[in-house]
This record gives structure tokens, C-alpha cells and sequence, in this order.
């Protein structure tokens, strides 16, 4: 009998002792050798992407190289893609998976769809159609880096994205008032969330993004070494998405943060300011945990609303003199300014 195909996986494809698996089906209950699948040379275990488990069965059943499936997983083994952060790289394979496996009318899957019969309707279908439309504008826009990617190298006809408005987006403007900073702070400096203090802290003063502050997620490290503290210069922060690095300068509270910091596992030995006692950054799960149960608590003690920890940034821009955010651009920088512009009136 043919092997029980789940809906994300591809026919004959399953999981057996810790690795993915293809055993093709013979007819009249045989079955072929079991073939371990490999992406870069590396066994696909688990956690691995599904576009990686249809990208390496259409090459052992030698799918036709037209489709969504094959041009996605084409820019996934690209030198562009692999030259792009690690972060975003992560984020990009998780909207991969998203696209290929989005089901289609007819059974199939957005996969297996001929790439260069998509055109800017079905573009925007599939912004219609999906439920999470902030989201769905991300994974357009990866399609677009794709579709671009391939129009370079004449391998797609043109760029169906080109042209396609995207799902309005509000924008955030929730505002963190200092005196809900100020009980979130006292309750992290609480029990075992000590770390969450800290790191609220240096995300204010130095307009910082978690990833730049502390963070371990799938086994990459992010975050503030010890080598980018500077004694009499101050806190050297080196920015994600494309922007510009900076020193934060010394301030008294900046000093008592940085003693915060150092003040945490301070008998364990890491290269980084901020970490967990194996002298790791702090995990991704065990952060958006205990940043979870701080809102539930802030809330029964008075707060009205939650705010997200990345809020605190944009909390530390609009109150920094110079509004600065580490942004190339104007357009960008005002996404972090939440708080009402004051002027005089005219005389």
C-alpha cells in the first residue's frame, strides 16, 4: 500500500527514526528503497521547512522546473538569498512555506502552480483570500523579491507583484506613557524576569529592537557583546534590517542599565551583556512567555491596555530630542514616532 500522505507533505514522503524519508510506491504493496532526503548536504530532520521537503522530491522525481515550487526554492539556494541576514532569512522561509502550501481550488497546491501563469489577479486573490492580511503584504512581498530575483536571470517573464496595491495597513500609534513603563519595569525586576527589566531598559535608551538587545532563536545568537561596551564612549549598537549602527552615548541611567545588566547570571562567563545561565541570549519562547504573563499581571494592576515590548522603541524615539532611530530615511523613522506633534500657533 502507497504510504498515508499527510496534506503538507509530498506523496510517499514521512518521518522515521529522526529523518524525512521519500519510499516510492512500486504497485501491488511493494515499496521502493527509503531514500533520506538532504538540503545542502544535511540530513531534514523535524523542525525542517516543508518547501525544502517539496523541493528535494521534485528533484528525486524529477518534477518539471515551471512551477511556484521549483522558482521559490531556487531563490532559497541563491547566493541573494543566502547573503541577506539570518533573521530574515528565518522570516522569509516561514512565508515560503505559507505560499507553497496555500490550496488552490482544484485540489493542488499555490506550489504547483506553472510561475509564469501567475498574474497580477491571482496576486491579488491571494491578498484577498488570506485572513491575515498584514501578513499576506509580507508574503507578496517575498514573491516579489523571487519574482524579481528571476526576472534578472530570464527565468520568469515578468514580476506579477509590480503594481498589485497591498491590504491598507495602519499604522501602529500605540503610545507607552511613562508611568506604564514604569510599572511594567518594577514588575520584571520581580522574581526571574530580571533580564526583562534590563533589556526594556536599553531598548528605551538606545531605541533598540529585542534581536539587537538579546536573543537565541533556533540556535542563532543575537544581541549586545561585552567588546561593544565601551568605558568612555558608551554603548556601540549594531542594527538589524539595514540600519544604521550607532554609539549611544553615556547617561547616568544608561550606566545604572548596563550595571543592571552585568548584575544578571553574573557568575556565569559570556561574551554577551545580556544571557541566560548557560551564557546564551535569552530564548525566543522563553521571552515571549514571560513578556505574556507581565502583560496578564500589568493589566490586573491597573494597566488599560498591552503594549508590545518592540513599542518600547518607539517609546525611546519619540522621546529622544532628536527623534533618532538608526533609520535611513524620514518615511521610516516616523513609523517610531507616536506622540502627537506639539508647535506654536501662527503670529
Amino acid at each position: 500500500m502507497p504510504t498515508k500522505k499527510r496534506k503538507d507533505t509530498p506523496p510517499h514522503v514521512a518521518f522515521k527514526k529522526g529523518r524525512w524519508v521519500y519510499q516510492p510506491y512500486l504497485g501491488k504493496g511493494k515499496r521502493g528503497k527509503e531514500i533520506p532526503l538532504r538540503w545542502e548536504n544535511k540530513l531534514l530532520r523535524k523542525d525542517a521547512p516543508r518547501s525544502q521537503l517539496w523541493a528535494c522530491w521534485e528533484i528525486l522525481v524529477e518534477r518539471p522546473s515551471d512551477t511556484m515550487s521549483w522558482l521559490i526554492n531556487s531563490y532559497l539556494k541563491s547566493d541573494q538569498f543566502k547573503g541577506l541576514a539570518a533573521n530574515t532569512q528565518k522570516v522569509y522561509q516561514t512565508y515560503a512555506n505559507t505560499i507553497l502550501m496555500m490550496p488552490m481550488k482544484n485540489g493542488s497546491t499555490f506550489g504547483q502552480v506553472a510561475f509564469d501563469s501567475i498574474t497580477p489577479g491571482i496576486i491579488r486573490k491571494y491578498l484577498d483570500k488570506r485572513e491575515a492580511k498584514i501578513l499576506a503584504n509580507r508574503e507578496v512581498e517575498f514573491m516579489s523579491s523571487v519574482f524579481g530575483w528571476g526576472f534578472e536571470r530570464d527565468i520568469c517573464k515578468n514580476n506579477p507583484c509590480k503594481g498589485v496595491r497591498r491590504n491598507p495597513q495602519p499604522p501602529r500609534t500605540r503610545y507607552i506613557e511613562d508611568w506604564e513603563y514604569e510599572l511594567v519595569f518594577n514588575l520584571a525586576l520581580e522574581g526571574n524576569t530580571k533580564y526583562i527589566a534590563a533589556m526594556m531598559e536599553i531598548a528605551y535608551l538606545c531605541r533598540a529592537r529585542r534581536i539587537e538587545i538579546s536573543e537565541r532563536n533556533r540556535g542563532i545568537d543575537y544581541g549586545i557583546k561585552m567588546n561593544q561596551i565601551d568605558e568612555d564612549r558608551g554603548v556601540y549598537i549594531h542594527r538589524e534590517k539595514g540600519s544604521l549602527p550607532e554609539w549611544t552615548l553615556w547617561s547616568d541611567r544608561l550606566r545604572d542599565a548596563i550595571k543592571l545588566c552585568k548584575s544578571i547570571n553574573r557568575d556565569v562567563l559570556s561574551p554577551f551583556l545580556i544571557h541566560d545561565k548557560q551564557g546564551q541570549p535569552i530564548q525566543d519562547r522563553a521571552f515571549s512567555s514571560a513578556w505574556q504573563r507581565l502583560m496578564k499581571k500589568a493589566l490586573q494592576l491597573g494597566l488599560e491596555e498591552k503594549f508590545t515590548f518592540h513599542d518600547i522603541k518607539a517609546k525611546g524615539v519619540s522621546d529622544h530630542k532628536n527623534h533618532e532611530s538608526g533609520h535611513k530615511s524620514e518615511r521610516a523613522k516616523a513609523v517610531y514616532l507616536r506622540k502627537t506633534k506639539e508647535t506654536d500657533s501662527t503670529r
